[in-house]
């Protein structure tokens, strides 16, 4: 709100000499000034972060040189950011990768955990359902639980001799086996 506000109010400032400029930066005004026309201006460039990380000043679509760029009405100067989100990836609440990720790109899959006594089925943000992570775009801070399946083993015996040993998932069934005599 604050930006339309200033924008209305700088188009009435406007004279045959004069023309204001306002730079924004993440949404909100960064700073405002007072050139004449034709002049350059120069602004302190904005601190990047881990998380926003600016890029340079924008007109419409154009990065600018601030040095050389020559403004002839008000303008509006728009910083072009690059957003990072922290992705997370747990197993049983214990951090179990970490990375930074641009905004719109996907997170790099870690391997695969191992669990004593359990199968790893994938990721899962919604603690539901397993997702691709490979193929989720990153738009916000993100954290991925590992899903696990229970494994149980059975083992088949007869007459004091092991006949088979499997490994089930949780709610299957043991293949059968047979006995010779």
């Amino acid at each position: 709100n604050s930006i339309k506000y200033y924008e209305n109010y700088i188009a009435s400032l406007e004279s045959n000499e004069q023309i204001v400029i306002t730079f924004e930066f993440d949404g909100s005004v960064y700073n405002i000034q007072m050139i004449n026309k034709g002049n350059t201006v120069a602004v302190t460039t904005p601190t990047s972060t881990d998380y926003i990380v600016f890029n340079g000043w924008k007109v419409g679509d154009e990065i600018i040189d601030l040095e050389t760029y020559s403004f002839v009405e008000n303008t509006k100067v728009v910083a072009d950011i690059t957003y990072n989100y922290d992705v997370i990836f747990k197993v049983d609440e214990n951090v179990y990768n970490s990375q930074i990720v641009e905004k719109n790109n996907c997170p790099i899959v870690p391997a695969n955990p191992t669990k004593d006594g359990y199968e790893f089925d994938g990721w899962t943000v919604d603690n539901v359902n397993v997702i691709d992570v490979s193929s989720n775009q990153i738009t916000s801070n993100t954290i991925y639980k590992a899903v696990f399946t229970k494994l149980h083993t059975v083992t088949f015996i007869y007459e004091d001799i092991t006949r088979s040993t499997q490994t089930i998932t949780n709610g299957n069934y043991a293949t059968s086996t047979s006995v010779d005599n």
